[in-house]
């Protein structure tokens, strides 16, 4: 075997603070700055800032000449990903705290430890986990589970700090060392996560790295979910979503960050005040046409619309063409079966760009989502370096930009039921950015498929989904669920209980779309801008450019702010109705915001005064 790049990438070998980047400090015109560099996972906390809704941030490098004491200044909060700093580095994000800036840092180096209130460093943990604390006011209302993080997180004894979430060596053992902890230093505020939560994140969700490429679960063929062997994630935990609720941590640490400046708007993570998302999607296999037919007249008999995966184009273009002037999505089963227990990147990249030349030569459809047959994973770079998103980069590299082979199947595994129980095994309920070892964020959303009806079987499909949406819209456990409805088991089994799943979402009011339909929301929703943010008079005023698709987004604003609570909400000088919807355990005004580029008033009331 060749030697593993990923493993070098991911090695923690420390990098110096100039490290260069493509990243260049620009004029600011955000409240929030991001310092860092694809090292370390540090680009991709762009990624989760864009999950949890905070679109109002700048990158930087650190090396960049303009990132001065004047320019950190002009920020409300700066976050530094994990980064070596020297002495002239650590002095002035030092300075900045202390004149009153607001400083969230990821793994910090240890030259800062005095301005977040620690001391005595100890040997690391490694993928060890941690206890968010409910007595803390900013981790009031998240769970209260222990939760799993990947990488190693550094041991201190927190000194004057205030522990917001507590490290345990292992589900059993806790320390009196903490995970995140905050401190008032000088002027300002300073919260250290002691592990790197960019990276954790990225491998709880995308899998054991070490793993990639190779037969792991003893079902035959290489699939995303071998890297999930062996614990990776705790299958008893699947309906925790971990890797979520620590970056809602992240969400809550940043809200304290900026109180003393001003509220900051987020974008809610469903369309309007849903919450839950349902993809409804098929493999065709080798069904026939009238087979196919039937399943999609079936689907439209109730108003909804799905994604169906066709592997080939032997089924005429005349009917392609009526199924998508119809809504549906037709797009491609992409079938590397022939080696699936050793797909090499080159017989990969070729099938998948053979899908989509034939689908855009007999349909003239671009294919813009995926899942294989047998959700083959080819996990090899072509020199024959593993990487554990070679396949996403594949897909990235032919224009698909969202990947369902994240896929909870393991039936006769040799290791059991390793993917645990209905939930999600990624520890996400939410489709995000493919990240590579090297940091480089992938144009490709990773979306997992947790409902394919050969996992669940006759008769446990319809109850595994109540339990998922309810899940997600009665407890908190926010998911886009995605169901796989074979073709060819529709007409034999799955019929009745799959549109019994329609009718429970829509009684529900839950949204049901295509994959495709949910790829336009996230690239609108990821898209879409924050800027000209202010704070006056009790007002907050803000832009936000949101794009031109037509599922338009939802804005949530913290209704409390300095004693002070939502009276009015207007948009483009309008008043508009708003709900407030509690969001674990914190409420929020929410507003829609239709495509286009609107202008928001938001005002608040001393509570005291409404009364």
């Amino acid at each position: 075997m060749r030697k593993n790049a990923a493993i070098i990438a991911l090695a923690g070998v420390a990098l110096t603070f100039v490290t260069a980047s493509c990243l260049h400090a620009g004029e600011p015109t955000a409240p929030i700055l991001v310092l860092g560099t694809q090292s370390e996972f540090g680009e991709f906390t762009r990624e989760i800032l864009r999950a949890e809704g905070f679109n109002e941030f700048q990158t930087a490098s650190p090396s960049d000449s303009e990132v001065t004491a004047s320019y950190l200044d002009q920020f409300d909060v700066v976050i530094l990903s994990q980064s070596s700093l020297d002495q002239a580095a650590a002095d002035l994000l030092a300075r900045y705290v202390e004149n009153g800036g607001n400083l969230i840092a990821f793994r910090p180096d240890q030259k800062l430890t005095s301005v977040f209130g620690l001391s005595d460093a100890a040997p690391k943990i490694t993928d060890g986990y941690l206890k968010i604390e409910q007595s803390n006011d900013i981790g009031r209302g998240l769970a209260s589970d222990i939760l799993q993080f990947h990488g190693g997180a550094d041991v201190y004894e927190p000194k004057g700090g205030d522990v917001i979430a507590s490290l345990y060596r292992n589900a059993r053992t806790p320390t009196d060392a903490p995970a995140v902890v905050s401190h008032a230093f000088g002027k300002g505020y300073a919260v250290a996560f002691t592990y790197n939560l960019p990276k954790s994140v990225a491998l709880t969700r995308q899998g054991n790295w070490q793993s990639a490429g190779l037969e792991k679960d003893g079902i035959p063929g290489i699939r995303a979910s071998d890297m999930f062997a062996d614990g990776w994630v705790d299958p008893l935990k699947n309906g925790l979503n971990q890797a979520d609720e620590q970056m809602r941590l992240l969400s809550r640490v940043l809200e304290k960050a900026s109180s003393p400046k001003k509220p900051l708007p987020r974008l809610w993570y469903f369309p309007g005040s849903s919450k839950s998302l349902v993809l409804l999607t098929g493999d065709g296999e080798d069904s026939s046409e009238a087979d196919f037919a039937a399943q999609l007249a079936d689907i439209k008999s109730k108003g909804q619309r799905m994604t169906l995966y066709l592997k080939g184009t032997y089924v005429s273009p005349e009917k392609v063409k009526s199924w998508v002037s119809n809504g549906f999505e037709i797009s491609a089963h992409v079938d590397d079966t022939e080696e699936a227990t050793h797909p090499t990147y080159e017989r990969m990249d070729q099938k998948v760009k053979s899908a989509v030349r034939d689908f855009k030569t007999v349909y003239g459809l671009d294919i813009r989502t995926v899942r294989n047959h047998w959700i083959v994973w080819c996990g090899t770079q072509p020199n024959g370096d593993l990487d554990f998103t070679a396949q996403a980069a594949i897909e990235a590299h032919n224009g698909i930009h969202f990947d369902c082979n994240f896929y909870h199947y393991d039936p006769q595994s040799k290791q059991g039921h390793f993917l645990g129980p209905i939930g999600n095994f990624t520890g996400s309920g939410l489709p995000m950015k493919f990240v590579n070892a090297r940091g480089e964020v992938l144009d490709v959303y990773q979306s997992i498929t947790q409902l394919p009806d050969e996992q669940w079987g006759r008769g446990y499909l319809l109850d595994n989904f109540k339990v998922l949406l309810d899940r997600s819209v009665d407890h908190e456990g926010y998911t886009f669920i995605n169901l796989n409805l074979h073709t060819d088991r529709w007409k034999s089994w799955s019929r009745k209980e799959g549109l019994q799943i329609i009718d429970y979402a829509k009684r529900r009011n839950v949204p049901i779309w295509t994959a495709e339909r949910a790829l336009r929301f996230l690239q609108q929703r990821d898209g879409a801008e924050f800027t000209g943010i202010a704070w006056s008079n009790d007002q907050l005023s803000f832009q936000l450019n949101g794009g031109t698709a037509k599922d338009g987004l939802t804005v949530m604003i913290p209704k409390t702010f300095a004693d002070q609570t939502v009276s009015q909400i207007a948009r483009d000088g309008e008043s508009q109705f708003f709900t407030v919807q509690s969001v674990k355990g914190r409420d929020y005004a929410f507003v829609p915001a239709p495509s286009g580029n609107h202008h928001f008033v938001v005002s608040y009331t001393n509570v005291t005064q409404k009364r």
